[in-house]
């Protein structure tokens, strides 16, 4: 029974990643992608090679732009992740770890460079909501033309952070978690607060003490990849 139930995930995998490849702007290789991941406008998204999209994740690319939402190669979206276009366009690059529930919206452009790593809950907003006293209520009065937000390489946002209209974020920053990133930020140091300020520079070595080894063995990442696309049974051990 375990071996049918098997290879019948395997057909509906394989089924999956075959109608993405005709849907999609364009679908690379060897890419875990979840059975309950969203894809709106399907034919304005692009999604590069070795990814991996957990649960939940939604693509919302309803843009004029083609592709509107663009996926670089071994990139880790987290479950309740949503990327929306919404008119403009979000460009990740290759190596991004994007955490649970955070939310990144397109309206005039985002690009968050290779190896960034965006932790969960963040809020990344392109554009400025309008509001002014008329007759026409907030929600309808529209919204204001902004340049892009360009996150560099190596980019640490933490948990809960927000990023506002506008600003860059050049390479090697980490901003702590809970952070409002009124403002561009200048490489080479660790922000912090409402707004973000700088707090100090990041240091050339690691801190003494012990250090969590995240390394494991390429078996194991073997098998991790394996019971995710449903090629292993989860009660073996």
């Amino acid at each position: 029974m375990k071996n049918i139930q098997v290879k019948n995930r395997l057909i509906d995998k394989r089924r999956q990643y075959s109608e993405l490849k005709k849907l999609l702007f364009s679908f690379g290789s060897d890419n875990i992608i979840d059975e309950t991941v969203r894809f709106v406008v399907p034919e304005n998204i692009s999604l590069g090679n070795k990814c991996e999209v957990r649960e939940h994740v939604l693509f919302d690319a309803r843009s004029d732009r083609k592709p509107a939402i663009t996926m670089g190669n071994k990139c880790r979206i987290k479950s309740f992740v949503s990327l929306m276009a919404y008119g403009g366009s979000i460009e990740l690059e290759d190596n991004i770890l994007i955490g649970q529930g955070t939310r990144i919206f397109g309206h005039n452009g985002i690009t968050i460079g290779n190896h960034s790593m965006i932790g969960g809950g963040v809020s990344v907003q392109s554009v400025k909501h309008l509001s002014y006293r008329s007759r026409t209520q907030f929600q309808y009065q529209g919204f204001l033309k902004m340049p892009p937000i360009v996150i560099a390489s190596n980019v640490a946002i933490g948990d809960n952070s927000v990023i506002l209209p506008g600003v860059t974020i050049e390479k090697d920053v980490h901003v702590g978690a809970g952070s409002v990133v009124t403002r561009s930020l200048e490489s080479g140091y660790y922000y912090v607060g409402n707004p973000a300020r700088r707090k100090k520079t990041l240091p050339d070595k690691p801190p003494k003490g012990e250090i969590f080894d995240l390394k494991i063995t390429s078996n194991k990442v073997s098998q991790i990849k394996m019971l995710r696309k449903g090629e292993i049974s989860q009660s073996r051990s």
